[in-house]
């Protein structure tokens, strides 16, 4: 998909938009995708101390960040004859794709979020709270968070053990006592009692190994982490969270008929499709 960019900028703030396309367009030839995050505050910046913006400072900053964050997300930025268009990713419907296609989609999504995922552990305190929470300071009476994480060779010898020379009844049950996952409701406060690091502080430490970057999500949530119960400080194997969605979406609420224009809509979608009831002229005279 093809989208070409002409917003209503005047003057120094149209001309200095189209210099940033530029620039975004140099720096994907040049693959030096990975330098783009300083952008959006250089050109705020800008904006916040450039006299002449005719009122377009907010709306400028605005087309400055969307833009920049569209070719962190792999947008291919390119002139057209009246100014900047930009060029979507690939993608595909996802159906009657061959395991081979769907682990190239894989791939081509974390590709996209990595220049995100980078700025997210550029930021000062999230690289100090995973420095604390693998070295904690002997104040803190905690113990690092690496205690939590299984070490793979310890896992396979555990499974290959409760394999090796059992029959099948036996060798099911020796699996089963191997690898014991449980979940763990992530309650406020709530310390781990192998660490004594605060439940949800551990939540949080495994979430940025995801390749989606961490992003503050509206509304109530409850948080689970997935442990082994077999392994000696119960190993986190993977975290999960249930949250509210959001009370108002358009597009979600127009497609479920949840708004007063939609519902109107559908009624009377509704009574066009269903045949009036026949007339009749008969009348009940009283007896």
């Amino acid at each position: 998909m093809i989208s070409p960019i002409h917003p209503s900028l005047r003057g120094i703030a149209a001309e200095r938009f189209f210099a940033l396309g530029q620039e975004l367009m140099r720096r994907q030839r040049s693959k030096q995708i990975d330098r783009l995050t300083d952008l959006s505050e250089r050109e705020a910046s800008w904006a916040d101390h450039e006299v002449g913006m005719n009122g377009d400072k907010e709306k400028y900053k605005a087309c400055a960040r969307v833009s920049v964050d569209l070719a962190k997300a792999r947008w291919t930025v390119a002139e057209d004859r009246f100014g900047i268009e930009l060029q979507s990713p690939e993608a595909t419907s996802g159906q009657n794709l061959s395991p081979h296609e769907v682990e190239q989609g894989k791939r081509r999504v974390r590709a996209e979020l990595e220049p995100l995922l980078k700025q997210q552990f550029e930021v000062a305190s999230v690289r100090k709270f995973i420095t604390l929470m693998e070295q904690p300071s002997k104040s803190s009476k905690t113990k690092s968070i690496t205690l939590l994480i299984a070490d793979g060779r310890e896992v396979a010898q555990r499974l290959e053990t409760a394999r090796r020379g059992l029959t099948t009844p036996k060798r099911i049950e020796a699996l089963k006592d191997a690898v014991q996952p449980y979940l763990q409701l992530v309650i406020p406060g709530e310390r781990d009692k192998f660490t004594n690091l605060i439940l949800g502080d551990v939540w949080r430490y495994f979430r940025y190994s995801w390749c989606i970057p961490q992003l503050p999500i509206p509304g109530r949530q409850l948080l689970y982490l997935i442990r082994d119960a077999g392994h000696p400080y119960s190993a986190v194997m993977g975290i999960a969270s249930l949250n509210n969605c959001a009370m108002q979406n358009k597009v979600r609420d127009d497609r479920i008929g949840w708004t007063g224009k939609t519902f109107i809509a559908r009624a009377r979608e509704t009574a066009r499709a269903e045949p009036m009831p026949a007339k009749t002229s008969e009348r009940c005279w009283p007896t």
